[in-house]
């Protein structure tokens, strides 16, 4: 059986990538999502950590819509309409993923700053969008170039690095 096209088309994550070379002993990361395990409070953990066994759920799968407490919070500090509802996610990789998967047909114009967050450009890149990026300056996107992007591109989406 043959890989799908779009499987062929995936590129190396960047992020693994960096990650991988981060990881290394003797390189000292300034990367997000690798923080120095001598500052993981251990101590303030193990009593939760020792009292797991007599959680009964703690081992069961929870609700696939997520924590209700946290959604019906969000429901209720946003002010949502009936018609809308909270959607919760394991992390911003997936959440963009089901955003690009949800709206983002082939070539649709996606524009992003630059630089950029390397999961959104890849998630993005996966549904075929057509990336294009706009400079920063010491106020945040580049307002000129946003404005021409927008006049002469028509993007579906602008994502603002946060």
């Amino acid at each position: 059986m043959e890989i799908a096209k779009s499987v062929q088309q995936i590129k190396p994550s960047y992020i693994r990538e960096i990650l991988a070379a981060a990881s290394d002993k003797n390189v000292i990361s300034l990367a997000g999502g690798l923080p120095d395990e001598k500052t993981f409070p251990i101590e303030l953990m193990k009593p939760t950590i020792e009292a797991l066994p007599q959680m009964e759920n703690v081992f069961q799968y929870g609700s696939t819509a997520g924590y209700q407490p946290l959604i019906d919070h969000l429901t209720e500090a946003y002010d949502l309409p009936a018609s809308h509802s909270v959607m919760t996610c394991t992390g911003s990789q997936q959440g963009l993923d089901l955003i690009a998967r949800a709206y983002v047909d082939p070539n649709d114009t996606v524009v992003m700053e630059a630089p950029c967050y390397l999961g959104a450009m890849q998630v993005f890149g996966l549904v075929q969008a057509n990336i294009v990026t706009v400079s920063q300056d010491e106020f945040g996107p580049n307002i000129k170039e946003l404005e021409e992007r927008f006049r002469t591109q028509s993007p579906k989406m602008f994502l603002r690095r946060s």
